[in-house]
C-alpha cells in the first residue's frame, strides 16, 4: 500500500477553484488566500464572509451551478488545485471527473479517499509549519492533536525562527568555512533561548543584540560557551 506523499506547495499567483459556497468552501478559500493563490469560487449562493471577500475583489465569483456546460472553465483557466465542497455528491463527482481531464489536482471534501489530495490541519508559527493528517479518517482527531501542539509550540517559536534565519545570513558573512558555520549553528541551537523570548521584547531584544555583538567579534565555540553561561544566569534570574 502506498502512502500519501507530503509536500509544501507554492500557490502564489496560482489559480485555484473552489466549487461550493458554504462554510466548508469558506475555510478552503481562506486557506488558499493565505497561501497567495488566485481564487475562483463557483456557486449560486455564498456565505456572508465569502460575499465580503468577493466584494473586496479578493475572490472571483463564478456565480451559478456547476453543470455539464460549466466544464469549459477547465479549458479556460489552468487551475492548479480544485476543491469540491458542495452538499451534492453527484456534483462533486462530476467536478472531480472534469477537473481530472485537465490534469488539475482535486480535493474531494465529501469523500477524501476519492480525491488526489487532502488538506491537513496546520499549526503555523511564522516559518514553522506543523501539519497533522489522518488521511481524511478523522478531521476531529487532527484538530485535537493540533490543539495539543498549540500548547507545546507557542508564539515564541515565530520569533525564534526569525532569529535563526537572521543568524544563518550573518554567519555567512562572519565565517567563511561551511563546516565551521554548521558547527556554530548547531551550538546556537543548544542555547536555551526560548524561555528568554517568552519574557517579552524588553528582555529578548537586548540579549539578541548581545549575541550578535559577541559572535561578530569572535565567531567561534569559545564565544558560544561564554554565551551559554550567560544564558543560564539570565534564566536563573527570571526563574527566581
Amino acid at each position: 500500500m502506498g502512502y500519501p506523499y507530503p509536500i509544501m506547495i507554492n500557490l502564489v499567483n496560482q489559480t485555484c477553484l473552489v466549487v461550493g459556497g458554504g462554510q466548508v468552501a469558506e475555510r478552503k478559500v481562506s486557506g488558499l488566500l493565505e497561501a497567495g493563490a488566485i481564487v475562483h469560487l463557483l456557486s449560486p449562493h455564498v456565505t456572508d464572509r465569502l460575499k465580503d471577500l468577493i466584494d473586496d475583489s479578493l475572490v472571483v465569483w463564478l456565480e451559478g451551478n456547476y453543470t455539464s456546460d460549466t466544464k469549459d472553465i477547465f479549458q479556460k483557466y489552468p487551475y492548479r488545485l480544485v476543491f469540491t465542497a458542495t452538499s451534492e455528491q453527484a456534483i462533486n463527482e462530476q467536478v472531480a471527473r472534469d477537473a481530472a481531464e485537465s490534469h488539475a489536482l482535486v480535493c474531494r471534501v465529501d469523500h477524501a479517499q476519492f480525491g488526489d489530495f487532502t488538506v491537513p490541519a496546520v499549526l503555523r508559527r511564522g516559518d514553522l509549519n506543523i501539519t497533522i493528517s489522518t488521511g481524511g479518517a478523522s478531521p476531529a482527531l487532527a484538530a485535537g492533536i493540533k490543539r495539543e501542539l498549540e500548547e507545546r509550540y507557542g508564539e515564541e517559536y515565530e520569533i525564534y525562527l526569525e532569529f535563526l534565519q537572521e543568524l544563518r545570513v550573518k554567519l555567512k558573512d562572519w565565517v567563511q568555512l561551511r563546516e565551521e558555520r554548521k558547527e556554530l549553528f548547531r551550538g546556537i541551537l543548544k542555547l536555551e533561548l526560548l524561555p528568554l523570548i517568552r519574557q517579552g521584547k524588553s528582555v529578548w531584544l537586548p540579549i539578541k543584540e548581545l549575541i550578535w555583538l559577541e559572535l561578530e567579534l569572535q565567531p567561534n565555540l569559545a564565544t558560544l560557551n561564554r554565551l551559554n553561561n550567560r544564558v543560564q544566569l539570565w534564566e536563573e534570574r527570571f526563574d527566581a
